[in-house]
């Protein structure tokens, strides 16, 4: 049986304000969409984040739903699990699309007309405490699941400064169950690594969704014989680029708009714009409508260095030197704070803190 993993989507994302922009969202389904045909595939997995928002534009629905019935007309099964930012009560927009919500039966046993079978197993996002706690429950219930999908971060796979897990906590709990594939959603960037005989796999999201992720995206396809994993392929597609430009000086502007608008028509143009250029941010933002060019204008310092990708790790800096201008560093206010601040979950660092936990 052959499934491919699909995560964070973010359908109905308009990216900076731009229209053009989220059409290239639903392009890019189209294209996984040709992939799964393409490929032979029996079951697409959509793990988490399918769209941007719990209150999707109806336009994002419309196309997650063509996605769906269009899969189902080829005899091809879509399930999925809710990521953090589309998270509803009751798995509202995995219904209406048709998803089958893996969180409803918890383990899906899917048989294909060839009697391959394949047990599916998927939770919507929670805290890690909680997903953990929910696979010894299926467990100690003798539940099994070769697959099981899981929208988080883990630190060993670019989860950066507040990762919810480690791929070796993880690993005995899944290895409980008898799990072969763990289909991660949550963080961008593709990676894949093997522990326990276990592979975990994260795609990576569907389109640039900020400028700190590979701009290289596709999809992860592998075949499952007898409960084993026999073969694992990613599979590229195109999206639109994006080209990084530094305006520094009134010249620097001058060769950036003369015969550059044709250039970068297919492209969206980042450009970080000098505060020593006059009226620099205007004028592009003038020449980029007059020229039907998608530009983002990010105003810097002077002399401020144009970064081109967001480091986590600075940007945790930044953020300890803005509480440090607050509190005093090694105060219980300030570990208050930037325990809040790395694990993104105010109640529960306010549950520790009640309960006097370290």
């Amino acid at each position: 049986m052959k499934i491919m993993h699909v995560a964070d989507l973010h359908l109905g994302c308009r990216q900076y304000g731009f229209a053009e922009r989220e059409e290239d969202f639903y392009r890019a389904l189209h294209e996984v969409g040709q992939i799964a045909i393409d490929k032979h595939v029996d079951v697409v997995i959509l793990a988490g984040d399918i769209f941007d928002s719990p209150k999707p534009p109806a336009k994002a629905v419309l196309e997650m739903s063509t996605f769906v019935r269009k899969m189902q007309v080829l005899d091809k099964v879509v399930v999925g699990i809710e990521g953090n930012h589309d998270k509803t009560q009751d798995n509202y927009w995995l219904r209406v699309c048709r998803i089958e919500p893996l969180e409803d039966r918890q383990v899906a046993q899917i048989q294909m007309k060839t009697l391959e079978t394949v047990k599916i197993a998927g939770l919507n996002f929670d805290r890690s405490e909680n997903i953990l706690s929910r696979l010894d429950e299926m467990s100690d219930q003798g539940m099994k699941a070769e697959v099981v999908a899981l929208h988080l971060g883990l630190a060993e796979m670019g989860a950066g400064f507040s990762p919810d897990l480690s791929v070796h906590q993880l690993a005995p709990k899944l290895k409980a169950i008898g799990c072969k594939y763990c289909a991660l959603g949550h963080i961008h960037v593709p990676m894949e690594q093997q522990v326990d005989r276990i592979w975990f796999a994260q795609p990576g999201s569907l389109e640039l969704k900020s400028i700190d992720e590979p701009q290289d995206k596709g999809v992860e396809i592998f075949e499952i014989v007898d409960g084993r994993i026999v073969s694992m392929e990613r599979v590229p597609y195109a999206t639109r680029k994006v080209r990084f430009e530094d305006v520094r000086t009134d010249d620097d502007l001058a060769k950036f708009t003369a015969g550059y608008a044709e250039e970068v028509k297919d492209s969206l143009v980042v450009a970080y714009v000098s505060a020593a250029v006059n009226d620099g941010v205007s004028r592009i933002g003038e020449w980029a409508r007059g020229n039907g060019v998608m530009c983002r204008v990010v105003p810097v310092g002077g002399d401020e260095e144009a970064g081109k990708e967001y480091d986590r790790k600075d940007s945790m800096n930044l953020l300890k030197d803005a509480v440090e201008a607050f509190f005093d560093e090694g105060s219980e206010q300030y570990k208050l704070v930037m325990d809040i601040l790395q694990t993104g979950d105010p109640r529960l660092v306010m549950e520790r803190y009640m309960n006097n936990e370290d």
